[in-house]
């Protein structure tokens, strides 16, 4: 924003300058006078329209930026109010996940959130896997952590009663 304000402020003092150099063409009485001094009015006028149009572009990227941010902003506010819908809970001794809460406005299929990719405002559902001996964990498939359930039989995931 500074930069387009100096920009124009370049712009403004350079339309200033082509103002008094037109003054100047009235008392001028030779025709080499004028065209030196029309000459000098042209080059005055492309530095004017190119500050014009650094101005421009920096304005556009300006609004990209803008743009850029309240995209950003509006997907945060949306996965935080998505994760409103969702609690910590401890579903087997020593092991947190978040889990939907029953009563929410869209009932889904139950299932957990990876604890370590929640904070990062990443949706990871974690996977029922089957480890050594038959020991079922649950993986996050963004970032393989893995949440113990102290089972060896078929454990499903549950919505949170709250």
């Amino acid at each position: 924003m500074l930069a387009e304000l100096g920009m124009l402020a370049g712009a403004l003092e350079s339309a200033k300058n082509l103002g008094g150099m037109a003054k100047s063409l009235i008392g001028i009485n030779t025709n080499a006078e004028v065209q030196k001094v029309a000459v000098e009015l042209n080059l005055q006028i492309l530095e004017l329209v190119g500050k014009l149009q650094d101005a421009r572009m920096a304005e556009y990227a300006s609004h990209e930026k803008l743009r850029e941010l309240e995209n950003k902003l509006r997907d945060k506010e949306a996965f935080h109010r998505e994760m409103e819908n969702y609690a910590l809970m401890s579903p087997w001794p020593g092991s947190f996940v978040y889990a939907r809460k029953y009563h929410t406005p869209v009932m889904q299929q139950p299932h957990y959130l990876c604890t370590n990719c929640v904070p990062k405002e990443q949706k990871s559902i974690l996977q029922a896997v089957k480890g050594e001996q038959g020991w079922v964990h649950f993986r996050c498939p963004a970032c393989s952590m893995s949440v113990v359930t102290n089972s060896q039989g078929g454990v499903v995931a549950e919505h949170f009663f709250s």
